[in-house]
């Protein structure tokens, strides 16, 4: 799979979300890769560090492609002070990212913001369990077969997440 390459659409009926494949580790972003973004996009990856400049890079281009497919031109998304990204007026973008892929899912504004949240199912980390649900939640979790808390954990977390996105100032 080629960095930065779309590895997947899908039209939802909340919006288009697009996933773009992140390259391995922290290596430096291509010239082809620094071309994909604009310049206010660059502006701000030149003030990160690490691997966050590869998912920065990759969620903007995800949203830029899910933009075009809805036939707006590609806008800059720039990061608020809690970390999401500020994009023009009509659009709603929300955008994940972990350590081989990036999505961003976007939709016109007219019903609100949005919110999308990616997960990795290994590895499993249930020690989060308690500063991740409700303590009724976390019961639910705990009467599970063991095989199954992990998944169970992990889409009640998901929801949240891309709820509190979609939800936070």
């Amino acid at each position: 799979m080629q960095s930065f390459s779309i590895v997947h659409r899908e039209a939802l009926p909340h919006g288009l979300v697009v996933g773009v494949s992140l390259p391995p580790g922290n290596q430096p972003l291509s010239n082809d890769t620094m071309d994909r973004l604009l310049p206010k996009e660059r502006e701000v990856l030149e003030g990160l560090q690490g691997h966050r400049r590869v998912q920065f890079a990759g969620g903007r281009i995800a949203a830029h492609a899910a933009m075009k497919t809805l036939g707006h031109t590609p806008t800059p998304l720039l990061i608020d002070s809690w970390g999401a990204p500020v994009t023009a007026r009509g659009l709603a973008v929300s955008i994940t990212h972990k350590e081989k892929m990036a999505y961003a899912l976007v939709a016109r504004d007219r019903f609100g913001q949005i919110g999308v949240d990616y997960e990795t199912i290994e590895p499993h980390r249930l020690n989060v369990a308690s500063r991740v649900l409700r303590p009724e939640e976390l019961k639910q979790v705990e009467a599970l077969p063991e095989e199954n808390r992990w998944v169970a954990l992990l889409q009640r977390f998901s929801i949240k997440e891309a709820i509190y996105k979609a939800l936070a100032p």
